[in-house]
């Protein structure tokens, strides 16, 4: 009877542990949720919300993305996330947002299991220091960009390019390059494919090197965010760091401007 009572003990506090955040994390608050047991071999999904640490308003447009997994989503107009297909196990959720201090936390994600978290941002105290160490990530960005430029078969649009061309939509500045096409679709945003015709599909999109979930270019952000964007189409032209998840179809990758 003891054995028995011990045993039912843990399995109530089981999810209640599962989730340790690392020093200085920013986990308010998560409750894992029981969806269905299909299969071993389903994987879990993480949802929630980002609030400044300050005021409790939600941050329109931060970025949350899961380290090991390569998987990210940027919060909507209430702050909110959900990223769908995260592996089974331990990974580290890293949140960010311009001018506010980056969060790391480390959750354990089960299958069949969406889990919810609020987290919490402060704003940054700059120094002279970490403005060095901003310059020169730029610069390494920068350099790696024209390496790409120079040795992949993509289509590159510079900051330059979409000031002269004065696009209204960032897809206006794509519809004249060929094998990408640009078709209208509900509430009049336009979907981007790669390819035409029945071979047609939709291309991944990465964001300042993060990979995006159900993300279209013109609902989430706008030219005047945009500093380069690359455009591959196809694994021929595809840099090895934008193959994640056996992605065949192609790539479009956002970076943007300083404090966007």
């Amino acid at each position: 009877m003891v054995r028995i009572t011990v045993f039912r003990l843990a399995a109530i506090l089981a999810p209640l542990l599962a989730i340790a955040p690392l020093a200085g994390g920013p986990l308010l608050a998560q409750e894992p949720e029981e969806v269905s047991t299909a299969t071993p071999d389903t994987t879990a999904a993480l949802a929630g919300q980002v609030l400044s640490a300050l005021t409790g308003d939600p941050m329109i447009g931060a970025n949350v993305f899961l380290r090991a997994s390569r998987l990210g989503a940027v919060t909507d107009s209430a702050g909110e996330f959900r990223i769908d297909n995260v592996p089974e196990g331990t990974d580290t959720v890293a949140v960010w947002y311009s001018a506010y201090e980056p969060r790391f936390t480390a959750v354990a994600f089960f299958p069949d299991r969406t889990t919810r978290a609020i987290f919490l941002l402060s704003e940054r105290v700059f120094e002279v220091a970490e403005l060095k160490v901003e310059v020169r990530a730029s610069n390494i960005r920068r350099e790696r960009l024209e390496r790409r430029k120079r040795v992949s078969g993509g289509v590159y649009i510079s900051r330059e390019d979409i000031e002269e061309f004065q696009p209204r939509l960032m897809s206006d500045m794509l519809r004249n390059i060929p094998r990408v096409e640009v078709t209208p679709y509900r509430f009049g945003i336009p979907e981007i494919l790669i390819g035409t015709g029945a071979m047609a599909c939709t291309p991944k999109y990465y964001v300042d090197g993060v990979l995006m979930q159900e993300f279209n270019v013109d609902r989430e952000i706008g030219p005047d965010d945009v500093e380069d964007m690359e455009i591959y189409r196809g694994v021929a032209e595809m840099p090895t760091e934008f193959k994640a998840g056996g992605n065949r179809c192609g790539a479009i990758v956002i970076w943007l401007r300083g404090g966007r």
